[in-house]
């Protein structure tokens, strides 16, 4: 049963892809410039700072737009179902 707990149950496969899929359309759901440092956070792993320079943004800004974008795909995620609410 080693090899099933590696390759997980389908059920958890099934879930994780939802999860996946929920990301996907919260990601989808922010404006461009949001998801463009959103992206940058997650899947390039820049710091703040990085961001701020490749984009050629203050760092404020960069703070502040993900800020707002993390608590837009809370709020998308929870009505997935798959966050709870953060009120």
């Amino acid at each position: 049963s080693g090899e099933a707990s590696v390759l997980g149950e389908p059920a958890a496969m099934m879930e994780g892809g939802e999860r996946n899929s929920a990301v996907r359309g919260a990601l989808e759901s922010l404006k461009p410039q949001a998801r463009q440092l959103v992206s940058l956070a997650f899947f390039r792993g820049l710091t703040q700072q990085e961001i701020a320079e490749a984009c050629g943004l203050p760092l404020g800004t960069v703070k502040a737009t993900l800020f707002r974008a993390y608590q837009q795909m809370r709020t998308f995620l929870a009505a997935s179902g798959l966050e709870p609410g953060h009120e």
